[in-house]
């Protein structure tokens, strides 16, 4: 259970650092680290997030990461008040259930220890640190038909109101669903998606 995705992906990127600071010779021969960026999907959006908010709080000067920025494809992020899409209870998958109440039991089946949705782990909207968030650009996306379209778009909105100084971009992709580019990787619009994650890269 969480907290121990968090823990084992801060733990990659110190050995990231470490390798940098020259434990790993062929790392610090071949990577740039003032151009590191961090992405994920769906979860994995989640936990980028968490680790550019730790990258910016860490002291090492060892093999210090320079996080460049951030791509967050269909960001699991949730909260106990529904907003946007969440209110249309879609049930994209066939299942009994909304897709909300899923979201809401998956959650605490993964944190059982949560406080609740409202749990700055899975709300960044509850967050008073959100601010502090290493990196100088985000690139947020999100599809049309995903439950959890509305919750990256509010993300752009917190970032910009809580002062953080960086750029902040949503781009969204019409009649799809969450994560579609790993269902459908070979179709025409999960093609465009990663020929706009690499622009986003390059152009950084």
């Amino acid at each position: 259970p969480l907290p121990a995705a968090y823990d084992d992906s801060w733990a990659a990127l110190d050995w990231v650092r470490s390798g940098l600071a020259g434990a790993e010779p062929w790392l610090s021969q071949h990577v740039d680290p003032a151009r590191v960026f961090l992405a994920g999907d769906s979860a994995g959006a989640n936990i980028s997030h968490h680790m550019a908010k730790r990258i910016a709080k860490s002291d090492n000067p060892d093999g210090k990461i320079a996080l460049k920025g951030l791509v967050l494809v269909h960001p699991y992020f949730w909260g106990n008040d529904r907003i946007g899409s969440e209110l249309q209870k879609l049930n994209p998958f066939g299942a009994e259930e909304t897709s909300e109440s899923l979201i809401d039991k998956m959650w605490k089946l993964a944190h059982p220890e949560t406080t609740g949705c409202d749990d700055p782990w899975i709300n960044p909207g509850m967050d008073p640190e959100i601010r502090e968030l290493a990196g100088e650009k985000v690139l947020v996306f999100v599809a049309e038909q995903d439950t959890l379209r509305d919750r990256g778009v509010l993300y752009k909105d917190l970032l910009l109101k809580s002062g953080w100084k960086g750029e902040v971009h949503v781009i969204e992709t019409q009649g799809e669903n969450h994560v579609f580019n790993l269902y459908n990787p070979d179709s025409t619009k999960a093609a465009e998606l990663m020929d706009q994650f690499v622009e986003f890269i390059n152009k950084s």
